[in-house]
């Protein structure tokens, strides 16, 4: 599947353990290259890293024409910076914020966001 055409969770995660996992890892016909995980598969085992994916937090209904019932910008680098609870939830205090729904950078993540 296609990553822009990704529309439901399960497609998200179905897209990752396919075409992600075979597109970054190095791998070789009919069996994994277990002592090489951690490499792009560039065929030339080059040990880079791991990749991540971070979620960009856009703003919601930002900037829409009086004409759309909703609109998402998916384009825009803005991000809401706001803390979560578990099920995107929101909390008052960011102390009582789970870890993977506390705001952080790209920069404070040493990364970089692409936008397809």
């Amino acid at each position: 599947m296609p990553f822009l055409e990704i529309n439901r969770t399960a497609h998200f995660w179905i897209w990752a353990q396919t075409d992600l996992t075979n597109g970054i890892l190095a791998s070789f016909p009919d069996r994994p290259a277990y002592n090489l995980r951690g490499y792009f598969n560039d065929k030339g085992s080059r040990s880079v890293g791991i990749g991540h994916i971070r979620q960009i937090r856009s703003s919601k209904y930002k900037n829409c024409s009086n004409s759309l019932k909703k609109c998402i910008d998916f384009d825009s680098p803005e991000e809401t910076t706001l803390a979560y609870s578990n099920g995107w939830k929101d909390v008052i205090d960011v102390s009582e914020a789970e870890y993977p729904y506390i705001y952080q950078s790209a920069k404070e993540l040493d990364g970089n966001y692409f936008l397809f």
